[in-house]
């Protein structure tokens, strides 16, 4: 629905009020908002999806399609069917599923019980970035429409940017330009529980992020670094604690001296110092024990030394800047052994510190770490080389707590692992990591560094030795295999699952949505298809261009460049080559009856016409339209009456169901006699029998005379017919201009065509139709020539057959 005006104050209106309120009134009138929906606008949209004008405005005339209920209007003033305004369905079964750039959108065949049917489903959308809230509501006319899918569509989809809210609506619409009163997708668009569609995230950026922020980490720089600097660093760190301690008072640095003496000793001793110191606001106790042993080979020059070291420590301190306590410990167990012959030195140590710390100004911390190190050291054995090879393992377990006054808190556990061999030094571990900061909040991180991390099962009876999670972080070659670097699972079980490439060897799936597929080889048990369907070479064809490829719509129309079928083809109507088929026959293009092209219908009739209507066969003429028609030369009526231009012989002829004899004429044979005046009959004659119904005879043939006088100049032809020795029909030939093809100029010939009707009889059994023929002779003065002195020999020949040309019955 439109959004209705907002209407202004008095003071805003100032003295044109009635004039605005006036014009507001009118474009709510308009917008369908108040009134009269009669009186509502039309906009050029309203106009379009009811088949009034195109894209442009432009007017459409001539008959309006009506898919499935009406056939295609042929323009010119064609005649349309009543518009009828009934509501299509709601759509129902509304299900949205986002890809990472595609929408994919589905909904239930919609089921007409009145109207027109279905045009087409309309799909309106809102799209959402990710931080905007807000909810968008349907507004028909102002949501944008993003697709239409045609006819009877399911399935479309919709093409989306990365980690983008979608809220959709779908509507029907019928061939009237009717759509749903009311969309599917409820107020805010379609959604699952509040869950509103959504594209997925690119994964290579998360994955960019994530890294980043696990680089930037205290944990994972803590996993890295080197255990025998952090031991440096511990044995550094008390003793400059214990130096800044001692640096208080002249007898604190003598003591100092002394502890450190003691300590650089190596020999066989047992030491144990204890030291109170104050000076000022500053409290320092000290214990340091050291227990050593030293054992030396004269003859060998081997020296092995294997000494204890434990250090307490505990400062209390208040300045004017802050409050601080701090109680530290440190026990180092070390075990030495120093081969001057070989150059070799083993060296096994255990170190252990506990630090505690606490401060007005800086807060309080607590740690505790333990180190475990094997070292053996050996000359380089390149010649010359003054470098040592250096082989050594370390382990250390680190514990800290630490909370500040500004309100971040973190406690960490790590344990680090370390290798040296063949000058290629790893670090790696595990860790756990709890910070929390006023800004950021708190969060947990479990860490791990290793080239390989694994999940394996148990060790017991009855249980399978399994590996169902494997880590790979670097590439390695086992056994002449190269491992990649990835995550490697025997079995997986997956609610939600988001990849940007996959590859399969066998996929097994319930449903799947897809905006795209490409297969080598797709097999299908049963499947439903919604939009077109076609080949990649498709290409559709124009006028008399043929198209390329395949193609089947929804609406069950195929595009093909060829096809070749080995069953049974069932179809209701089709064009092969131009040629219309329907449910009633087949004809030719144009076809038109009466005048052009040609027919068969399924009740066996076929009808031809050619040379606008001068040739034709048409089994389904009646009255007195021609059944078979050649030009002038033949026609035969439905009626019965049947015309003939040329000879007609006949084998038998059947009459009103009565089957006849005979009805051809014998050929007359060249006989020479003289001839006066007078009829020569022949036969046998053509016969006909039958009871019922009329008869008529129609006999045409060519007759030639040759005279051997020249005295001839003028031959006169008599042709008679006869019925049962009755005289019917006779024809006269007069030629007064002889041809004379001899040049001696001895003989006259002539010839003629003679044609001879019967009178329409009754037919009353067995009917005999005779001809014959009679001559005379003229001079060049118009008189006869008579038998006598002057008789001359001549001969009449009826040329090829007298043949009876027509039978009416």
């Amino acid at each position: 629905m439109a959004t209705d005006i907002p209407g202004l104050s008095k003071s805003q209106l100032g003295d044109n009020a009635r004039a605005l309120e006036r014009i507001r009134e009118e474009l709510q009138i308009l917008l369908g908002l108040r009134g009269d929906p009669l009186g509502q606008a039309l906009t050029v949209r309203d106009a379009m999806r009811r088949g009034l004008v195109d894209s442009l405005g432009r007017a459409l005339t001539g008959g309006v399609t009506y898919e499935n209920y009406y056939p295609i209007g042929t323009g010119g003033g064609g005649s349309s069917p009543d518009i009828d305004l009934t509501p299509p369905p709601t759509p129902t079964g509304l299900v949205v599923q986002a890809g990472f750039t595609q929408i994919i959108v589905q909904w239930d065949a919609p089921t007409y019980t009145q109207g027109h049917g279905q045009k087409q489903t309309n799909v309106y959308a809102v799209k959402k970035a990710p931080g905007d809230a807000s909810l968008p509501t349907f507004d028909a006319g102002v949501t944008p429409q993003v697709f239409v899918a045609p006819g009877k569509l399911t399935v479309v989809s919709l093409p989306s940017e990365l980690n983008t809210r979608w809220h959709i609506w779908i509507t029907h619409e019928t061939v009237d330009g009717v759509e749903s009163l009311t969309p599917a997708g409820g107020v805010n668009g379609h959604n699952l529980a509040g869950a509103f569609p959504t594209t997925g995230q690119d994964i290579t950026q998360l994955l960019g992020v994530l890294t980043g922020q696990i680089r930037e980490s205290q944990l994972y720089a803590s996993l890295a670094e080197p255990i025998r600097s952090i031991v440096r660093r511990a044995d550094d760190a008390a003793e400059d604690a214990l130096r800044s301690a001692l640096a208080t008072h002249d007898a604190s640095r003598r003591a100092l001296a002394g502890l450190l003496a003691e300590a650089a000793v190596r020999g066989t001793s047992i030491a144990q110092t204890q030291v109170l110191i104050n000076q000022g606001d500053a409290q320092l106790a000290a214990a340091i024990s050291l227990l050593q042993a030293v054992v030396n080979n004269p003859v060998t020059g081997v020296t092995a030394t294997a000494a204890a070291l434990d250090i307490v420590e505990t400062l209390a301190s208040d300045t004017a800047d802050e409050v601080v306590a701090v109680a530290n410990r440190a026990s180092l167990l070390e075990a030495n052994v120093n081969t001057p012959g070989t150059g070799l030195l083993a060296r096994a140590a255990a170190l252990e510190t506990v630090t505690t710390a606490a401060g007005s100004g800086n807060g309080a911390l607590a740690s505790r770490a333990s180190t475990l190190e094997a070292r053996v050291t050996t000359p380089s054995s390149t010649p010359g080389d003054p470098a040592y090879n250096v082989t050594y393992a370390a382990l250390q377990t680190e514990q800290s707590a630490r909370a500040g006054l500004d309100g971040a808190v973190q406690a960490l556990y790590t344990v680090r692992a370390e290798v040296s061999s063949g000058g290629r030094t790893v670090v790696g571990g595990f860790g756990l990591a709890a910070t929390a900061t006023a800004s950021a909040g708190p969060r947990i991180d479990f860490g791990v560094r290793a080239d390989q991390f694994y999940v394996a099962a148990p060790a017991g009876a009855g249980i399978p030795d399994r590996f169902p999670f494997v880590i790979r972080t670097t590439v390695t070659t086992e056994n002449g295999v190269t491992i990649p670097v990835g995550v490697y699972m025997d079995s997986a079980y997956i609610v939600n699952l988001s990849a940007m490439w996959a590859r399969f060897g066998t996929l097994i799936a319930d449903s799947i949505a897809v905006g795209q597929i490409s297969a080598a080889n797709l097999t299908l048990g049963d499947g439903t298809v919604g939009g077109d369907l076609k080949s990649t070479s498709f290409a559709a064809g124009s006028g008399v261009t043929a198209g390329t490829g395949w193609k089947l719509t929804p609406g069950g129309t195929l595009y093909a460049s060829g096809a070749v079928i080995y069953g049974t083809v069932y179809a209701y109507a089709g064009v092969i080559g131009g040629n219309v088929i329907d449910g009633t026959g087949i004809q030719s293009p144009g076809y038109t009856a009466g005048s052009t092209g040609w027919r068969l219908d399924t009740t066996g009739l076929v009808r031809a016409f050619a040379s606008a209507g001068a040739r034709v066969l048409d089994m389904a003429a009646t009255g007195a339209q021609p059944v078979l028609k050649i030009g002038a030369a033949l026609e035969l009526l439905a009626n019965g009456d049947a015309y003939f231009g040329g000879r007609l012989a006949i084998g038998t002829v059947s009459a009103n169901g009565a089957t006849t004899a005979s009805a051809s004429f014998p050929s007359l044979p060249n006989s020479a006699a003289t001839y006066s005046t007078g009829a020569i009959a022949f036969s046998p004659a053509a016969s006909i029998t039958g009871v019922g119904g009329n008869i008529s005879a129609w006999v045409s043939c060519d007759i030639r005379v040759a005279a051997e006088s020249t005295a001839v100049d003028a031959i006169r032809v008599f042709a008679y017919l006869y019925r049962n020795g009755t005289q019917v029909d006779s024809s006269e030939v007069f030629l007064r201009s002889c041809v004379f093809p001899d040049p001696t100029g001895a003989q006259r010939v002539v010839a003629a065509e003679v044609t001879l009707i019967s009178p329409l009889e009754p037919l009353t059994g067995a009917q005999v139709f005779t001809i014959g023929f009679g001559v005379k002779f003229y001079d060049n003065t118009g008189t006869a020539i008579t038998p006598g002195p002057t008789a001359f020999t001549s001969y009449l020949q009826v040329v090829g057959r007298a043949n009876l040309q027509e039978i009416k019955v």
